[in-house]
Formats: C-alpha cells, structure tokens, sequence
C-alpha cells in the first residue's frame, strides 16, 4: 500500500529513510545528510527563487508520477526516495 508522505511531519519521513538507510539522520533538513541519498538513488532536484522546488528520478525525468513539489526541497527528494523503495527501484 502506498503512504501518503506528504501528509507526514518531517520526522515521519526521516524515520521512513532511516529505516532503508539504516542511519539515523535529518534527511528534510540536512544536505550533508541527504546529499548522499538523492546522489545514489539518482534524484534530481531543481530548486526555483521563490517558487517550490521539484523533484523526481532521473531516470523517469520529469513526466515520472514520483515528481514531487515542495518548499522544502530536501523533503521533496526524500518523499521521492521513499516513493521509489516503495515500487523497488531505488
């Protein structure tokens, strides 16, 4: 079944990661720790002056049905990881 990750609070979803990653870290909020993530699962995140910031694999480019948009772009790479683990193609 296929969480909402929107709807959850930034340590909901950093608990989500942390459990595929198996390292505890703040995921929606630090690039040092997600950089390593978005870099290996191959996520692109584009981040636009006040505008939300997009992300999706790269491999689907942006048509994916994984693109997500937010403010926070760190979470929005993060709800892409998760969705991704989800369908096994992370």
């Amino acid at each position: 079944m296929m969480q909402n990750y929107s709807e959850m609070l930034d340590f909901e979803i950093n608990f989500w990661v942390s459990e595929v990653t198996g390292k505890t870290a703040d995921y929606c909020n630090s690039w040092a720790d997600a950089g390593p993530v978005i870099q290996q699962a191959s996520i692109a995140v584009c981040c636009f002056k006040d505008s939300l910031a997009d992300a999706f694999p790269t491999a689907e480019g942006l048509m994916s049905n994984k693109f997500v948009s937010h403010l926070n772009p760190l979470r929005a790479a993060m709800i892409v990881f998760l969705m991704m683990e989800e369908k096994g193609i992370g």
